[in-house]
């Protein structure tokens, strides 16, 4: 399976080193792609930027930028897409 374009370009340009697999409020253990932004680092903001700044190149064309969820984690915040699974390498090169 292919990693999103989200996913790649978190990887890839983000300046964020817990790209994850997350279970967020109400998904009732179906875990999806998440990234965890530390406090005064990046904001949410900054994450559509980065998004905006690469969709053309990474997705193929200007469709809308999935919108993520959020929770706080203390002094943490995660973002996550509940319509986004998130994959490992390992399951990228086992297809």
């Amino acid at each position: 399976m292919n990693k999103h374009w989200v996913q790649q370009v978190l990887e890839d340009h983000g300046h964020f080193d817990n790209v994850r697999s997350y279970s967020g409020r109400g998904m009732y253990g179906k875990s999806c792609l998440g990234v965890t932004m530390r406090r005064g680092e990046l904001s949410e903001f900054d994450l559509g930027v980065l998004l905006a700044g690469h969709q053309e190149e990474y997705s193929g064309n200007f469709s809308p930028i999935p919108k993520p969820s959020t929770d706080n984690m203390g002094l943490d915040m995660i973002a996550y897409w509940p319509s986004i699974p998130y994959i490992d390498d390992d399951e990228e090169e086992g297809e």
